[in-house]
């Protein structure tokens, strides 16, 4: 559960610069409105001795993190247009049974 928060928080950093950058947030934003992080991102875990892969996958408002079949979940994420400094609000909407 450590490794999920220190995910979400690494995620939420890099969506607020985005955020900030893309100067499109709405009283109803949601991710859809920040094109730049749709799509799928891979890459590794920093520290991770076994290196395994891990995607994200964001369309519209849901987020998708997977390492494996025994560590994913999907997140849906709204970004409040009212907060300074902005934020990412994600809401835990299914994970791995582990």
């Amino acid at each position: 559960m450590k490794l999920l928060r220190h995910l979400i928080t690494s995620f939420c950093l890099v969506a607020s610069f985005v955020a900030n950058g893309a100067e499109q947030a709405t009283s109803t934003a949601k991710c859809a409105a920040l094109p730049l992080l749709q799509g799928t991102w891979e890459g590794l875990l920093v520290g991770d001795k076994l290196n395994k892969r891990v995607t994200v996958a964001i369309a519209g408002n849901a987020l998708h993190f997977h390492r494996d079949r025994n560590f994913w979940f999907e997140t849906t994420i709204t970004l409040p247009a009212d907060k300074d400094p902005k934020q990412l609000h994600a809401t835990i909407t299914g994970r791995s049974p582990t």
